[in-house]
């Protein structure tokens, strides 16, 4: 996944975890996280301002196809007919999602 400064088109970081393609992505309103889902079963958690990869949440036996945040809770739905939901608690400056 790449961040880009859409102001100048250039890069900012290049943000490399997942295996697969990337299939939904959710940006938090006020905060440097986004959080990828992919074909790869899994989502990831990042600290777009950093560029760090901060937390990889699994459970899904097939492709992640969409991701919701509510307050401390992550939803995501599968192709593997189920949702699931994570109670995250982040590392790194312990932002909550």
């Amino acid at each position: 996944m790449m961040l880009a400064d859409a102001g100048l088109s250039e890069q900012i970081h290049s943000l490399r975890g997942h295996s697969s393609t990337i299939r939904c992505l959710k940006v938090l309103d006020g905060r440097p996280i986004a959080i990828s889902g992919s074909r790869d079963w899994s989502l990831r958690v990042w600290d777009i301002e950093r560029g760090q990869l901060i937390h990889t949440l699994t459970g899904h036996e097939q492709s992640v196809r969409c991701i919701e945040i509510a307050g401390n809770q992550v939803v995501s739905g599968s192709y593997d007919y189920t949702c699931r939901v994570s109670h995250s608690s982040l590392s790194g400056d312990k932002v909550d999602v």
